[in-house]
């Protein structure tokens, strides 16, 4: 944090943060639901940082730890903030017993980056971790009506193969063989993660429908406030799967370049490369990167996104629309 800016510190009780309320979700990651839910982020548009983490505290003579958010600006009205938190119920419901302390209270605390809001109002930056998929995941509950108009968006059809490596696709009878056959046709070096195009990725689901299952889900990360993710399962088993994930916008143009050309991510040596595996057009990612994804038990999987094979173009086809993205 930087000294002598003007600071507000939030300070959340964590065992609120994990009660039943939020218990699907880490508490950090709660905190910045509520904070999100209570505060546009138009508010702080303005080179308005933003950082979090545990702190110390005393409450009733025992030292306990507590959540803080700490927001740093000279240009925004922090007591503004302060007064949507004090007249969010939800805040109040989960705060520690002093939820505002001021930069003398704070700046000293070994808080983490979580992130910046520039002067369009967008968050940029580094540690956004927790930051980025709470406001997706906001933005999503707030949602309007207009997306709702798309589901009568007629669907055209789209040209077959949709290019030479989905041309001829192989025998496969499991979700293994698949794996190997996008790592060697579609993947790079590492042969961990691939690349495709939405109409590639159709033609294979749609080639092999006969033996997986696909789940379709929009959400947010920290890599994008709204991604679409595209999991293969075989068919009829939970467990073994490969996870996609693509058709997301980054925060700015700048950010997409950014991530293109950090050589400090895993794929480094793709640098040069990586605008185009993933189809970028200014902020857009318009194709879909893929990697064998995590297994899922039982208990955590959820039939309600399991979609027709068939029904995966309309919903890349809509989805389109709505960010959009233009096809090739």
């Amino acid at each position: 944090m930087i000294p002598n800016l003007p600071t507000l510190g939030i300070r959340f009780d964590i065992d609120k943060l994990e009660s039943d309320t939020y218990d699907s979700y880490t508490y950090g990651f709660a905190a910045w639901l509520v904070f999100w839910r209570a505060v546009e982020i138009s508010s702080l548009a303005g080179n308005t940082l933003l950082f979090e983490g545990d702190i110390p505290a005393i409450i009733s003579g025992k030292e306990y730890f507590v959540y803080c958010i700490v927001v740093q600006s000279e240009t925004v009205d922090l007591e503004a903030i302060q007064s949507a938190l004090e007249q969010s119920e939800e805040f109040r419901s989960v705060q520690a017993s002093q939820p505002f302390v001021e930069a003398a209270d704070v700046v000293e605390e070994p808080l983490l980056e979580a992130g910046r809001i520039d002067s369009e109002g967008n968050l940029v930056g580094r540690g956004v971790y927790n930051t980025r998929p709470a406001l997706g995941t906001v933005r999503k509950e707030r949602q309007d009506e207009r997306q709702v108009d798309l589901l009568s968006t007629d669907v055209p059809e789209r040209e077959k193969p949709a290019s030479k490596c989905t041309e001829q696709l192989p025998n496969i009878s499991s979700l293994k063989e698949l794996l190997d056959f996008l790592f060697n046709k579609l993947g790079e070096e590492n042969k961990w993660q691939f690349w495709l195009t939405p109409e590639e990725l159709c033609d294979i689901v749609e080639h092999y429908a006969n033996i997986l299952q696909v789940q379709w889900y929009e959400g947010s990360s920290a890599l994008s406030e709204d991604l679409a993710y595209v999991t293969l399962f075989n068919k009829g088993e939970v467990g073994e799967n490969i996870a996609l994930h693509g058709l997301f916008l980054f925060a700015t143009e700048s950010d997409a370049k950014d991530f293109c050309n950090n050589d400090k991510i895993n794929y480094s040596h793709l640098i040069g490369r990586l605008e185009k595996l993933y189809g970028i057009q200014g902020r857009l990612a318009t194709n879909f990167s893929g990697t064998d994804g995590n297994w899922v038990h039982e208990s955590s999987y959820d039939k309600q996104l399991d979609i027709d094979a068939f029904d995966l173009w309309p919903n890349i086809y809509r989805r389109r629309q709505r960010l959009g993205i233009s096809a090739p």
